[in-house]
């Protein structure tokens, strides 16, 4: 293997990972580092790395899955994870549509960079909005009706440039939840949504391909996927989402003129 393009590969990782739960798209960041670092991905590279995102989620939350699997088959012992099961299912349900709907449309968009710093954009006036609504805090939990609202935010994400981190962050705080059981309730959705990206891309997966850069971007993508858990939950607030607004603007507006 090429020295050179190792280093490329541990970037992507590293790039991947970072941003994944950061609002400022990852898949915006994949599709603008791809590009400057020569390399082709598609949308079968964003689902393995997102594979990756997701185990270092499974394993940060470990023991809250784990509550959540007994609640299942132990509904009233363990009554508030099963209610957090119940919210995480129906929020889930807008980005499935989604995805089966627009799947042709969304592979497309992975090619065109100018589309996607257009969606970085966008990104960045969610973050805006977001940041005037975070201490609109009234609820520890979201309702039936308050968990379809901000899966309907969350199926926005579906495009390259728009960040779920984001989207779903919006939602939860216009549907009023505290900021850490939103961040939470955000990383939970975010760990279901990258299983099932790539659940569904099995069928089109080209496991024939894979090789040891894969396995690299996998493992480096994996614990920066970690760090950058550890790095939002300390450094949400007000003012953090206005300077991942700027940045998200900046990049938008430079990969936009420099293409």
């Amino acid at each position: 293997m090429a020295i050179r393009k190792i280093v490329k590969y541990i970037i992507l990782g590293l790039v991947q990972g970072f941003t994944e739960l950061l609002p400022v798209s990852s898949s915006a960041h994949l599709v603008i580092a791809s590009h400057y670092l020569g390399l082709q991905t598609d949308l079968n590279t964003e689902i393995w790395l997102h594979f990756a995102s997701f185990w270092a989620l499974a394993w940060f939350f470990r023991k809250d899955l784990w509550g959540m699997a007994k609640s299942v088959f132990r509904p009233k012992q363990y009554p508030e994870d099963f209610r957090t099961v119940l919210n995480l299912l129906i929020a889930s349900l807008p980005i499935v549509a989604a995805g089966l709907l627009l799947k042709d449309t969304i592979e497309r968009s992975f090619n065109d960079v100018k589309a996607v710093c257009l969606f970085l954009l966008l990104t960045s006036f969610v973050l805006v909005l977001t940041a005037f609504l975070i201490n609109r805090n009234r609820k520890d939990s979201p309702a039936f009706g308050d968990s379809l609202i901000i899966g309907i935010f969350q199926s926005l994400a579906i495009f390259p440039g728009i960040s779920r981190s984001a989207v779903t962050f919006l939602g939860t705080k216009v549907s009023k939840l505290e900021t850490k059981p939103a961040l939470k309730f955000s990383f939970y959705l975010c760990l279901i949504a990258s299983f099932g990206a790539f659940v569904l891309a099995l069928k089109d997966f080209d496991f024939s391909a894979f090789s040891a850069y894969d396995l690299i971007t996998f493992v480096v993508c994996f614990w920066a996927t970690l760090l950058g858990i550890s790095f939002l939950e300390r450094i949400i607030s007000q003012k953090s989402l206005l300077v991942f607004s700027l940045y998200a603007m900046a990049l938008s507006v430079l990969v936009f003129l420099t293409k």
